[in-house]
C-alpha cells in the first residue's frame, strides 16, 4: 500500500473512531428530540448543543477544504447555541442527516489530498494538521455526547459500537 493510501485510511479511520471510540456518526442514533435538549446538572451543554457545535465546526473545515470562503454569525470562540433544545423534531433530524453526510465529504477531500496546502486565515495551518483538528475535535465531543447519554439513561451497549 502506498503512503498516500496509508494516510488516507488513517484519517478516515480516525474520523470514524476506529480502535479509539465509538463512530461519531452513529453516536446520535436513537436519541429522541426530547432527550437531545435535556440539561444535565453539572454539564454545561445538552446533546443538541454539542452535536450542533461539532457539526458546525466540522462543516466550516470541510467547506474551507472545498475552497469555500466561510462566513458565520456565531463568534469563533463560542459556537454553541444558547437554546438547549432543538427548535423542532425536524431540526434535530436535519442535524443528524447533515452530520451523517460528513464522512463522505471528507473522503472526497482525501481523494486528492495535498497535506502541504496552508490556510493563511488560520495562522497558516497546513491541511494535514487541519484535518487532525477535525478528527480530534469530533472525538472530544463524541465522548461528551456518550457521557450525556449515560447520565440520561440513554445508553445501551448495543446502541453504539464501542471498542
Amino acid at each position: 500500500m502506498k503512503m498516500d493510501e496509508i494516510w488516507r485510511q488513517a484519517f478516515l479511520k480516525g474520523l470514524r473512531g476506529s480502535f479509539s471510540h465509538p463512530n461519531p456518526f452513529d453516536v446520535l442514533d436513537g436519541i429522541e428530540v426530547e432527550t437531545a435538549g435535556k440539561q444535565v446538572e453539572g454539564m454545561p451543554h445538552s446533546i443538541w448543543q454539542i452535536a450542533w457545535h461539532t457539526s458546525q465546526w466540522a462543516w466550516v473545515i470541510v467547506k474551507r477544504f472545498q475552497g469555500v470562503e466561510v462566513k458565520h454569525e456565531t463568534p469563533w470562540n463560542n459556537f454553541f447555541l444558547e437554546e438547549s433544545a432543538p427548535p423542532s423534531k425536524e431540526a434535530w433530524q436535519e442535524l443528524i442527516q447533515e452530520w451523517k453526510t460528513l464522512p463522505k465529504e471528507v473522503d472526497k477531500i482525501l481523494q486528492d489530498f495535498k497535506p502541504e496546502i496552508t490556510f493563511p486565515e488560520w495562522d497558516n495551518i497546513d491541511a494535514a494538521h487541519l484535518l487532525m483538528v477535525l478528527i480530534t475535535h469530533t472525538s472530544y465531543h463524541t465522548a461528551q455526547i456518550m457521557a450525556l447519554r449515560r447520565l440520561l439513561g440513554k445508553w445501551e451497549k448495543t446502541s453504539v459500537n464501542t471498542y
